[in-house]
Order: structure tokens, then C-alpha cells, then sequence
């Protein structure tokens, strides 16, 4: 599989992840006032964004090690989520439940190419940071957010 085909699946198998546990602690999302609207980058500097907003990005693409004599080759990707929302205590709210839901969990590596969208490997959440109350400036609107920096790793065969 190429290397830009396995990011997407990563990118979308951590949105499916996060979405899911973002709806079992009661979050909905959509266009309406109050539902969460997921982007699957950082807004460009003319947008405007709905509020409550999670944005992912990637810092880089994955880099491939050779562990365990060659057989193994290990992924790891960089992401970042940028969580934006008015309100302090519901940015603060909504960020630890992503945090929590990423600590010490393996996120199941889906393949959506395929007729029934299939597991194919587990990633590993490492490497958590959380930075809060960031001012982070989109266009010409200040804008308050958490950043949520984490790493994803798993192994395949070569």
C-alpha cells in the first residue's frame, strides 16, 4: 500500500476513533448550533469556522524504521488536533475527554478500500501533550483553542 494511501487511512481510522467516543460522552456532530464540526486540516487564514470546531493535522508523513532484524517495519505519525470553542470550560471539557479517550489506547487501523471496511492492524497513542488556551489566530479573528499533540505507531511486515 502506498505511503500516502496508509496516511489517509490512518487520518480517517483516528476520526472514526475519536468520533465514536466523542458520541458516547454525548457530542454530536453536524452544521446545527452546538454540534461539532471536524476538519481534516487547519482552517486557511480567509476561513471562517463553525464553533465547536476539531481540526487534524499531520506534522509530516510517516517514517519508516526497520526494527527486529528487518522483518518489521515501525510507523509512526506525528498529529495534531486543534480543539476551538468559545467557551473555556466547554473547550476544557471537550479536551479532556479526547485526551482520555487517547491515553494508553490502541486505535484500530481500519482499511475502507476494501468491500466491508476491515481492522488490518492496531496503532499505539503515544506521546501525549496537551496545550490550552492557545491563542490561535485564523484570518483576522483571534481565536482561542487546546492543541492536542500525540503519536500513533504500529508495525507491519516488510
Amino acid at each position: 500500500m502506498a505511503k500516502y494511501e496508509k496516511l489517509s487511512l490512518v487520518k480517517r481510522s483516528i476520526y472514526d476513533f475519536l468520533k465514536a467516543e466523542l458520541e458516547n460522552a454525548g457530542y454530536t456532530f453536524g452544521d446545527e448550533a452546538g454540534e461539532i464540526s471536524f476538519r481534516d486540516a487547519y482552517p486557511r487564514p480567509e476561513e471562517k469556522i463553525k464553533l465547536p470546531c476539531i481540526a487534524m493535522d499531520f506534522e509530516g508523513f510517516p517514517e519508516k524504521e526497520q526494527v527486529d532484524l528487518g522483518t518489521l517495519k515501525r510507523i509512526s505519525v506525528a498529529i495534531s488536533l486543534y480543539i476551538y470553542e468559545r467557551d473555556n470550560l466547554k473547550r476544557e471539557r471537550l479536551s479532556n475527554i479526547i485526551k482520555d479517550s487517547l491515553e494508553e489506547k490502541m486505535i484500530p487501523l481500519i482499511d475502507y478500500n476494501l468491500p466491508t471496511p476491515t481492522e488490518i492492524n492496531k496503532m499505539k497513542v503515544t506521546a501525549i501533550s496537551v496545550s490550552p488556551n492557545r491563542d490561535i489566530t485564523v484570518g483576522d479573528e483571534q481565536k482561542f483553542g487546546t492543541i492536542i499533540d500525540f503519536d500513533v505507531e504500529f508495525y507491519e511486515s516488510n
